[in-house]
C-alpha cells in the first residue's frame, strides 16, 4: 500500500489492484459485536473486477481505514502521477483479478472433478457413494498440480497470467499441499481396509 497503489490479494482467490482514481470511495463495514473482522468495501471504477469487493482485516474497519488514509491514497488531489506504474496497474486490471489463465484452470477443475463424480458414482466396481480408487488419484492430482506450480517456473509460466505475481498465490498454494496431503494418508490407509 502506497499513496499510488493500493493490492488487496486473496490468494488463489485473486487479487486487484487500485490507482488512486479507481477508488471511488471505501466504506467502513462495521463487525459483529466486535467479533468478527471488521470489513470494508471498496467502490471502484474498474470494469475487470467485481462490482462488489469486501476486504476484512484483524481489527477494526475504522481502524484499516485510518491506516489507509495515512498512506495518503485517498488523496487524490496531492497524489503523484507515474505514468509507469499506472500502466503496469492498467495491465494487472485489465487482466482480471484471478491469477490464473482461463483454459488451464478449467482443465484443473473439469479433470478434478470427474475424477470426483467417477469416483462417486462407483465406475470401477466399488460401491456408490464410498470413496474408491479415484479418491486417491483426484487427491494425487491437485497435489501434482500445487506441487508443479510451486516448484516449477516453467509450469507457473503456462498456468499464471504474466501481470500476477506468484508470492500472492505461494501461501495458498502450500496450503493445498498441506491438506491434500493429510487426505492422501487418509485416503491411503482407506483403500488398504
Amino acid at each position: 500500500m502506497s499513496k499510488n497503489r493500493m493490492e488487496v490479494s486473496g490468494g488463489l482467490a485473486g487479487t486487484v489492484v487500485f490507482k488512486p482514481t479507481d477508488v471511488i470511495r471505501i466504506v467502513p463495514q462495521g463487525s459483529f459485536l466486535n467479533i468478527t473482522a471488521g470489513t470494508i468495501q471498496i467502490i471502484h471504477n474498474v470494469s475487470h473486477y467485481p462490482k462488489r469487493i469486501y476486504f476484512s482485516y484483524s481489527g477494526s474497519s475504522r481502524e484499516l481505514l485510518s491506516r489507509i488514509e495515512r498512506t495518503g491514497f485517498l488523496d487524490k488531489d496531492r497524489c503523484e502521477r507515474d505514468p509507469e506504474q499506472e500502466e503496469t496497474i492498467n495491465a494487472i486490471q485489465r487482466s482480471g483479478y484471478f491469477p490464473i489463465k482461463k483454459w488451464p484452470a478449467i482443465f484443473v477443475v473439469g479433470v478434478w472433478n470427474l475424477l470426483i463424480l467417477a469416483d462417486i458414482t462407483g465406475i470401477f466396481g466399488h460401491e456408490s457413494g464410498r470413496s474408491g480408487p479415484l479418491s486417491f488419484v483426484d487427491l494425487s492430482f491437485l497435489w501434482t498440480v500445487c506441487l508443479l506450480l510451486l516448484f516449477s517456473q516453467k509450469i507457473r509460466q503456462i498456468l499464471m497470467k504474466q501481470e500476477h505475481s506468484f508470492a500472492y498465490i505461494r501461501s495458498s498454494l502450500y496450503f493445498i499441499v498441506f491438506v491434500a496431503s493429510m487426505m492422501l494418508i487418509l485416503s491411503y490407509g482407506m483403500l488398504l481396509t
